[in-house]
């Protein structure tokens, strides 16, 4: 049997703890992307560990490290610094941490954190060591961070703001109504003198407009009421091409990037139109002078964190221009409402507002790259919706002639005294015999006392105690032959009006005309489909 002897083994031992210390350190320099180096001072030789070789991608075989060569690999406004660094220390022994960026044996740039220490003996500096840093998964998870952060932010600023425009909204469509139900009552008037008939006429204009900003501060607000079908973009792009180009005009060119398998989402019709209109709109104005506009869709795979969508598969609506584009200050507030850079008499500022708050509110989002001078595109991301065999039609909005009903008695619920004093005149000139409630407990009492008289429950969605579609269901529980018909200014909980739509139930949002409330109404005696008027 042959043994060792006790040097010997000692040896062996501690030759391989240091293999093993060696090991250990490469496996932890490989992991955090860290490499050391010293620099003997009275011989300026440099030794790097493994892994500053792995950084610098090279080996000791291909290189062998010096102060200036080691220097000479940083890029040029950052040799100067490190150059500094080094000599402070080597002379007064100053410790050094600075970030700097590196370009590998390979030529690729990558962000470093460099480190310095001295060690003296007798006051002198013999020896500096430190360390080098891969900073560039730190450097991308920070940038990953701050869109994150920025992207919360901007989210909970236009939630805020949506919020906001939405219950002013709701208030200004119930002034809204009375004014355009006073206006159009007074000029039914057949003895008016002509002058004042000319003024009621400005004030029935001013209230249509101020209605449609009020429409495009809902839309903003995500506060519509939406109807969903499931459409193919390619169709819809097709469909718009050709209205969008007599939009923008003869100056812009208008190409289509269309695949050849549908897209299908599941959104309103009618409101993805708004959006391409008003994004091809914005295009024109970046292109005074001509240029070309781009359509297209495409299908996408997000990742998480590169947008507030949840990752996955996505359709996208692409609208972009070769126009003026914008700097990050620009874009960072393009969506907000009233903000244009456009002179005041060319726009409200309201075209992406409206934009933002029909995606949002189509569980989308909007996508915007844009470069001074180069251009921007806008990208609408939608859920892929599954495939179908044809588009839903949009349904036709009927046109039927003002006329006096006989006789039906309604249950007029409205908290707002005024909306429904002017309702009940609207309706009683209709012919209608009309119940006033000013609230849900007295309706519910009113109902309980005539069973058998009330045809047809004209509610407010948003009202004290019990909302509209609460009071709906409420009275279906006791009076299951009744219509109904709800009426707001703007949709407080989505969902439950949802719920109450798809049982039967019509819409009619707030500001609408007398002749608007009269065909809303008898469509919802005739009980003619679930629809919501527009205003």
């Amino acid at each position: 049997m042959t043994t060792v002897g006790g040097h010997e083994g000692e040896h062996e031992v501690a030759s391989g703890r240091e293999r093993h210390l060696r090991e250990l350190l490469e496996a932890v320099e490989d992991v955090t992307r860290i490499g050391g180096w010293e620099l003997d001072v009275a011989t300026s030789t440099l030794r790097w560990t493994p892994g500053t070789f792995r950084i610098h991608e090279t080996t000791p075989e291909e290189y062998t490290p010096t102060v200036e060569t080691a220097i000479a690999f940083y890029t040029p406004e950052h040799q100067a610094i490190i150059a500094r660094a080094v000599e402070d220390a080597a002379r007064d022994g100053t410790t050094y941490c600075v970030d700097l960026e590196l370009v590998t044996a390979k030529g690729k740039r990558i962000p470093v954190r460099a480190t310095g220490r001295a060690e003296r003996r007798d006051g002198v500096v013999v020896r500096i060591y430190g360390a080098i840093q891969d900073l560039a998964d730190e450097v991308r998870a920070r940038a990953a961070l701050r869109r994150q952060t920025a992207q919360l932010e901007a989210s909970q600023r236009m939630e805020a703001i949506g919020l906001l425009a939405g219950g002013v909204a709701h208030d200004f469509n119930n002034l809204l109504t009375i004014v355009q139900g006073n206006a159009e009552g007074l000029l039914a008037g057949a003895s008016l003198p002509e002058g004042v008939r000319a003024q009621l006429g400005e004030i029935r204009e001013a209230a249509r407009r101020a209605a449609e900003l009020t429409r495009q501060l809902l839309a903003f607000g995500r506060k519509q009421v939406l109807r969903p079908v499931r459409l193919d973009l390619c169709v819809l792009v097709e469909d718009m091409a050709r209205l969008l180009g007599r939009v923008v005009g003869e100056h812009i060119a208008i190409v289509k990037a269309l695949p050849s398998a549908p897209a299908w989402v599941e959104a309103d019709r009618s409101q993805l139109e708004q959006v391409l209109l008003n994004l091809a709109i914005n295009a024109r104005d970046a292109m005074p002078s001509g240029g070309t506009l781009t359509l297209g869709v495409e299908e996408v795979a997000l990742e998480a964190g590169a947008t507030e969508l949840p990752a996955g598969r996505y359709h996208t609506l692409v609208v972009r221009d070769d126009g003026i584009g914008m700097d990050e200050t620009v874009k960072a507030r393009i969506f907000e409402p009233f903000f244009t850079t456009k002179d005041p008499a060319r726009g409200t500022g309201l075209g992406l507002a409206t934009v933002y708050g029909i995606v949002k509110q189509s569980g989308g989002a909007v996508v915007v790259e844009s470069t001074p001078g180069v251009g921007s595109t806008f990208r609408v991301v939608l859920p892929v919706a599954e495939a179908v065999t044809a588009e839903a039609p949009a349904p036709e909005p009927p046109s039927p002639p003002v006329a006096t009903r006989k006789a039906e008695t309604i249950l007029l619920v409205e908290d707002d005294d005024a909306v429904r004093r002017v309702c009940r005149r609207v309706l009683e000139k209709q012919g209608y015999t009309v119940l006033e409630a000013a609230g849900p407990t007295i309706a519910l009492d009113i109902a309980a006392e005539r069973p058998n008289d009330i045809a047809l429950v004209l509610t407010d969605v948003v009202m004290p105690v019990m909302s509209g579609p609460e009071l709906v269901l409420e009275l279906r529980r006791t009076h299951p032959g009744i219509r109904y018909l709800l009426i707001s200014g703007y949709a407080d909980d989505m969902d439950q009006l949802k719920a109450a739509l798809a049982e039967g139930m019509t819409f009619l949002p707030k500001p609408f005309t007398p002749d608007q409330l009269g065909r809303a109404v008898r469509e919802a005696l005739a009980g003619e489909g679930i629809r919501a008027e527009t205003g």
